[in-house]
């Protein structure tokens, strides 16, 4: 029972937590420029929601090389 409830509350809390994070990847080879990607996962959303809206409008104000 309890392992259940935790269960369903980390599953509550985690699909409300949206976060960009920034990576550096070391080339042997130097790039002509540093290329941008992004990547997204695990990205649960169901009806309306303001904050990941936030969060989507702060990745479309970004350009990346690869998505």
């Amino acid at each position: 029972m309890f392992l259940g409830s935790l269960t369903a509350v980390f599953a509550f809390l985690e699909t409300r937590r949206y976060g960009i994070t920034r990576r550096t990847v070391k080339c042997r080879k130097p790039l002509a420029k540093p290329l941008k990607v992004l990547h997204l996962s695990d990205i649960h959303f169901w009806g309306p929601n303001k904050k990941l809206s936030r969060f989507f409008d702060r990745l479309a104000a970004e350009t990346f090389d690869f998505v």
